[in-house]
Formats: C-alpha cells, structure tokens, sequence
C-alpha cells in the first residue's frame, strides 16, 4: 500500500508542500476509508446472495476499491481529481451540490440505529443520502475515472435491495476519512491554484 501511494503522489508532479500534504492526506483517507467499504460490501453481496444481484457489490469492489490501475480503482479516481479538479475554480464554484450530499452522510456516521420502524425510516432516509452523490456529482465531473466511478455507483444504488442494504451496514463504518476528504474538496486552498483541465501542475 505505501509503495502504491508513493507512485500515485510521484505522478502529480507536486511543488507545494501545503499541496503535497493534502495529496497525501487523501490517498491515506481513501486507504483507510478502501477497508471499511469493502467489510461493507462484502456484507452486502451476503445479503443479495439469493438474488440476479449476487456478485454486483464485490464486481463494483473490486473494481474501484483495487489499488492498482490509472483509469479505475482508487488510484485513478485520485489521479483524475488532483491533476483535473481540487484546486481548479471551475470545480469549487459548482461542487456545492456534491459537498452538501457528502456532508449529509458524514452527518449520519457514526450513529446507533434501535430496530423497529424509526431504524426503516433511517433506512430509508439513508438511501436517498446516498443516492445523492452520484445524482450531484455527475454533473461536475467529465468523462474520466471520477465519472465512470460515480456512473457505476449510481447503477448499484438503484437497485432497492442494494441500496437497502448498504444502508444497513453504514453505520459500522467510521466518519473519519470522510471528514479528510470532505475537507479537501471543500476548500480549494488545499490545492495549488490552477484554472481549466488537464493543466501541468
């Protein structure tokens, strides 16, 4: 794993210290954050078993949660954020939508959750955070890793059963990395300034 990192950060062609702590401080977050969602994952395709869904979380896991690849898995979709997006005014003047989503579901980690019907309406309530990221975000990324990442997660989270269970599981999870990443999308003084994409850095 550090090994990996180091060879995503020697990528970027990073200049400012500020940034290259930032950098690193994602890919730890995103590393931290990697084992956490794979446990829930594989939760999930536990309960899909003896459904036509069987497999799809562990597929979309070990797609995007692999340390490997420049187009997929984490890698590329820090890849793709760094050089085209954090730090660029273009993407801070309108990732509003998008932050707001992750905030929602920074704000619901961690909880408990009592059975009965208030846990169903948590439930429900967390599908709708959830399904919110791709919704937002979307719109604010071109086609890249970042995209294709958010397209896949948003044809996982349509499907109700998963959804339902993915919800479930969230609260084992840690908010954490989230606040880390929240934190670095959110302020784009986190970044060395840049303008447009696919800009040298």
């Amino acid at each position: 794993m550090f090994r990996t990192i180091i060879k995503v950060t020697a990528l970027f062609h990073v200049t400012n210290t500020k940034s290259e702590a930032s950098y690193m401080e994602l890919l730890s977050a995103l590393a931290n954050f990697r084992t956490s969602m794979i446990n829930l994952l594989q939760k999930v395709d536990t309960d899909v078993a003896a459904t036509e869904h069987k497999g799809k979380a562990t597929e979309f896991s070990d797609k995007w949660l692999s340390i490997l690849g420049i187009s997929t898995g984490l890698t590329g979709i820090v890849r793709d954020l760094i050089m085209n997006y954090i730090g660029r005014d273009r993407f801070h003047d309108n990732n509003g939508k998008l932050i707001k989503s992750i905030r929602d579901l920074r704000d619901f980690l961690p909880g408990e959750i009592e059975d009965g019907q208030f846990k169903d309406n948590l439930i429900k309530h967390y599908v709708g955070v959830l399904r919110n990221i791709p919704k937002h975000g979307l719109p604010i990324f071109d086609e890249g890793p970042v995209n294709n990442f958010l397209q896949e997660l948003n044809s996982l989270l349509e499907k109700d059963i998963i959804a339902n269970s993915f919800a479930k599981h969230i609260e084992d999870q840690s908010d954490s990395e989230l606040k880390i990443i929240l934190e670095l999308l959110d302020h784009p003084s986190y970044a060395r300034p840049t303008t447009g994409r696919g800009e040298e850095l």
